[in-house]
């Protein structure tokens, strides 16, 4: 692990500079990357370490992401261990999950309204036809439809 222009160096390097190649290697512009580090970090609770700070976490992530890049390049490209590449990773992850739970909402979020393209298409609905049951609790009987029951 002995490369020049690794770490937070390249990492750096990459923010500071063109717009372009942040884009081609993180997908988002600077100001971007260091908004979701920000949040992710403030709000998510991505932590830094003794050696490794935020950006870096969220730059191995995205990085791997975005390229498709192997354990290996990520190593790399940030002269780290495999275990160090995976296990921060993984953080970041965990966190970028967090955000999207926030992020990622139905509109419907109780699916009363299915639309029509799902319910005139026979493909879809053997999953989304109403199942009817009578429940019988201590002597009474309750009618109950029962919806969306193979989601």
């Amino acid at each position: 692990m002995d490369s020049y222009n690794t770490r937070m160096q390249w990492l750096i390097e990459i923010l500071h500079g063109h717009w372009k190649p942040c884009v081609n290697m993180f997908r988002m512009d600077a100001t971007t990357f260091q908004s979701l580090c920000f949040k992710l970090e403030n709000q998510y609770g991505l932590k830094a370490s003794r050696r490794m700070c935020v950006f870096e976490n969220v730059g191995i992530f995205l990085y791997t992401i975005a390229l498709g890049a192997s354990n290996r390049e990520v190593q790399e490209r940030f002269q780290h261990s495999r275990e160090t590449i995976s296990r921060y990773f993984n953080e970041v992850l965990r966190s970028v999950c967090l955000l999207a739970i926030n992020l990622i909402q139905p509109t419907d979020p109780e699916f009363v309204n299915t639309p029509r393209e799902i319910v005139n298409n026979p493909r879809y609905m053997p999953h989304l036809k109403i199942m009817s049951l009578i429940v019988f609790v201590d002597g009474d009987s309750y009618f109950m439809n029962l919806r969306n029951l193979f989601f």
